[in-house]
């Protein structure tokens, strides 16, 4: 029977540490090694690559708020030396955007390997805001650009760097990390004294100092992450932060500078150029993966392989097996019945390494839609669908102590293989409910309804407006989906 519960770490005994609430589930995957004889499949190992593809490090970049000109100049000296970012965004309806509308220049930004990761609704100081308006923040900023350029997402940098108040200290950070979990953002971008405070199962990329930093201090900062052991082991990713601002009235450096700093993280050996959200999807994966040794049947050898499952990862990269313990040049392949294997064009003496991908009918979502409830009626005819998906009518209300989820179905074509991850604020004991249903028929409707029970009467958890999701992933027909149905409710006056 196998037992996995969320990667851990080795923390000093003297920290206190924050594990995962909601472990992600896993899924096996059984992979078969064929060799020229049963003596060489005998010998094969086969074991778990840290990190994409066999490099030793990782590197990618966090690049902070909605701007126009700076992002795009940001992602095109980026691309001039290989390597991806992450830009980290606020609500579309924020202040400082005047009316403008990011959501078309933040479909650009993606193309070519990059990716859009939360900064928060409305940039917050995180710690001082009241809980559910913390979950709200998060989870709010996941659902609107998630919705908004139909690619999922689940990193998350704090604005102002914020994460702790001197007033609640470990208390608050505890309860922001415990709430970036429930809102499905598994991953950080951010300075290392976010794990000296207080450790957790979050995967984080610790950044290295900001634009306003001279090149000596970032390149101190840089020797300093490549030769330290413990980032080595534990936060691989180096990673350039914090705003495009360069050649702008807000740094006093211009683009040169920060070519500069690229060139210096490109001389460093056997580095993996990625996006912040490809690099949590693979570190948590790699952390949680085991392998099982199963038979040696003829030629062949086999394996089990557990990993979490695609839709609480939200990429598909896939896992990297290196393969073992037989001669060099010897013929093999790796065969799996349930995914596409291909092998790696990079070269290792005394190893192979080949690409595992997830299952065929585990696939991310081609599009993304929100429906918001956010006066929380109960009349399903008062909520507006979303544009993807004009005749799908759903609702999630919060009435008399029950979450009710209604999806009315009024396509030609049935819904199918439907999870629904419920996800709560940290005044709630349950965070995370995940759920399956078959499937809708075409003109039918699922109904879902059960009472979360309260964690705690202190309205420190349960002041102001409460913000509840539900993630709904499905099969329209052949295309991946995910509907995302949000309400609002007042749950003091406070």
């Amino acid at each position: 029977m196998w037992l996995i519960a969320t990667a851990g770490f080795s923390a000093s005994p003297e920290l206190p540490s924050v594990e995962a609430e909601f472990p992600f589930p896993v899924y096996s995957q059984t992979v078969r090694v064929v060799c020229p004889t049963r003596s060489d499949a005998e010998k094969v190992r086969l074991r778990i690559e840290p990190l994409y593809d066999g490099y030793q490090r990782a590197v990618s970049s966090r690049w902070d708020d909605n701007l126009f000109e700076s992002n795009f100049e940001m992602k095109k000296h980026l691309e001039d030396y290989g390597m991806k970012g992450t830009f980290y965004l606020n609500s579309n309806d924020i202040f400082y955007l005047k009316g403008q509308d990011y959501r078309p220049p933040a479909r650009d930004l993606i193309e070519g390997g990059h990716s859009i990761g939360g900064h928060g609704l409305s940039h917050p100081y995180l710690s001082y805001v009241n809980r559910n308006r913390m979950f709200q923040e998060t989870a709010g900023v996941r659902i609107e650009w998630e919705s908004a350029v139909d690619a999922p997402m689940h990193s998350y940098a704090f604005s102002f760097i914020n994460f702790r108040n001197p007033l609640e200290g470990d208390l608050v950070q505890r309860n922001i990390i415990n709430t970036l979990e429930r809102a499905g953002l598994y991953h950080l971008a951010v300075f290392k004294t976010f794990d000296d405070h207080l450790p957790s199962d979050l995967e984080l990329s610790i950044i290295m100092p900001p634009e306003n930093a001279d090149l000596e201090t970032f390149k101190k900062a840089v020797d300093w992450a490549y030769g330290s052991e413990e980032l080595r082991t534990r936060f691989p990713n180096i990673s350039l932060s914090m705003h495009a601002w360069y050649h702008t009235p807000a740094l006093q450096y211009g683009w040169d500078e920060l070519d500069r700093r690229l060139a210096y993280l490109n001389k460093f050996p056997e580095l993996w150029k990625c996006n912040q959200n490809e690099y949590a999807a693979y570190w948590r994966s790699s952390q949680m993966a085991r392998v099982e040794d199963l038979e040696t049947e003829g030629n062949s050898r086999s394996f089990r392989i557990m990993r979490p499952r695609l839709n609480e990862l939200n990429d598909p990269i896939p896992l990297t097996l290196s393969i073992e313990g037989l001669e060099e040049g010897l013929p093999i392949s790796v065969k799996c019945h349930t995914a596409n294997v291909s092998e790696s064009t990079r070269t290792f003496s005394g190893k192979r390494m080949f690409h595992l991908f997830h299952d065929w009918d585990q696939r991310m979502p081609t599009q993304i839609g929100w429906v918001d409830n956010s006066l929380n009626t109960a009349e399903i005819e008062e909520v507006t669908p979303d544009a993807d998906f004009p005749d799908l009518q759903a609702i999630l209300t919060f009435q008399g102590e029950k979450i009710r989820l209604s999806v009315h179905n009024q396509t030609d074509q049935a819904l199918n293989d439907i999870e629904v991850i419920y996800r709560l604020p940290i005044g709630w004991k349950e965070g995370i409910v995940r759920k399956r249903f078959e499937s809708i028929p075409a003109g039918e409707t699922l109904e879902d309804a059960w009472i979360p029970t309260s964690a705690t009467d202190d309205l420190k958890y349960h002041s102001d407006t409460a913000f509840f999701v539900a993630q709904i992933d499905f099969n329209l027909g052949e295309e991946p989906c995910r509907l995302y149905a949000t309400c609002s409710f007042q749950e003091s006056k406070s």
